[in-house]
């Protein structure tokens, strides 16, 4: 996440905190409407990193453990 530009973070964050709070339709929507066509590789990335995962039968992702404590830390941005 260290590599993305400040802006990119930013959408990432928002993107999460709506997973955090439910809002699962509402996280890839943040995501394509911040990124544009960059979503989809970074949700994939988010994907490997362990910060979201897509449990089997699963149209949208959830946040993980790994995710929760991301988005708990001062470091993020």
């Amino acid at each position: 996440m260290s590599k993305l530009p400040k802006a990119w973070r930013r959408t990432v964050i928002g993107a999460l905190e709506r997973l955090q709070s439910g809002d699962d339709r509402g996280f890839e929507d943040e995501l394509w409407l911040g990124l544009g066509d960059a979503w989809w590789p970074l949700r994939s990335a988010l994907l490997k990193k362990g910060l979201i995962e897509l449990p089997t039968h699963a149209i949208y992702p959830r946040l993980t453990e790994r995710g929760q404590q991301f988005l708990m830390s001062p470091h993020r941005i």
